[in-house]
């Protein structure tokens, strides 16, 4: 089972130019197998009404989109049907579908109520008493209920809802020279061994980490961009409060160098120093 689950190729869902992962066991092999994390955004079944833990479906960055497709891991696939307007046909089998959908549900509510009273019915002439009694009230309640019935209550919802329109998404080339740089930077960290994540919320590209994150504390914050000294001096204030290395990521043609920055409590300088990413 898990070495089928290893083989089938990933289906990426391309929507608004955004990789989403909608499958449960496409996540957990990228996770486990190719230690690509993504982000969960969705809300869990069991506990919808919570922030703290969240569910699929898992989007991904582009770098990740992009290496998955490249490696021969996944495909990035769109569904037509979601992304196109809807046309007069499809509208009109739409609408019968819903209306077949609520005579069903009447239905059911129907013969539910008609048992019911079927049953009040067979009580109160057996009862064999005047109309007061208490067999022949409790029939007239239940008919004095019957009102119009009310959907409002109702949501229609679409279960494992198969769609055989399935088209393979071309990702573009990269043209901008920022988005080259990132994409080698996260392809080289990631070959290296490291898990990676986006690190825009620590002022830098990725968060990189040693280990699978549920395990394992970032150790360094990435930036694939050159920056003043005073954004320099501010990350690297960030970095240093939260524990972790900041790290300025630089192409030199023919492979990726890594420059920390460290910030200096006394003269308030930066200093750097080169460093290799070594796996242990």
């Amino acid at each position: 089972m898990q070495n089928d689950l290893k083989k089938k190729l990933i289906d990426v869902h391309i929507i608004n130019n955004k990789g989403f992962i909608w499958n449960a066991d496409d996540w957990y092999v990228l996770r486990t197998t190719h230690h690509l994390l993504g982000s969960l955004v969705g809300t869990l079944p069991s506990t919808p009404r919570q922030e703290d833990q969240n569910g699929l479906p898992c989007i991904l960055l582009p770098e990740e989109v992009r290496l998955i497709v490249e490696n021969g891991i996944g495909r990035a696939v769109e569904y037509p049907l979601f992304t196109s307007l809807p046309n007069q046909h499809n509208e009109i089998l739409k609408n019968n579908e819903e209306q077949n959908y609520l005579y069903e549900i009447k239905k059911v509510f129907a013969h539910k109520k008609a048992d019911l009273i079927s049953k009040l019915v067979v009580n109160a002439i057996l009862a064999d008493g005047d109309k007061n009694c208490q067999e022949i009230q409790n029939l007239n309640r239940e008919v004095f209920k019957i009102k119009p019935f009310d959907m409002s209550h109702y949501a229609m919802i679409h279960l494992d809802e198969s769609c055989t329109e399935v088209a393979e998404v071309i990702l573009p080339d990269l043209v901008i020279d920022s988005e080259r740089l990132r994409y080698k930077v996260f392809k080289d960290l990631w070959f290296k061994g490291f898990y990676i994540t986006c690190g825009l919320k620590f002022g830098g590209d990725f968060l990189v980490y040693e280990g699978d994150p549920l395990a394992y504390h970032a150790k360094y914050i990435v930036n694939c961009r050159d920056m003043d000294k005073q954004i320099m001096v501010s990350r690297s204030r960030v970095s240093s409060i939260t524990k972790k290395k900041m790290v300025l990521a630089k192409d030199d043609g023919d492979s990726i160098k890594y420059l920390i920055y460290h910030l200096e409590d006394i003269s308030l300088e930066l200093c750097k120093k080169s460093i290799n990413f070594i796996i242990k």
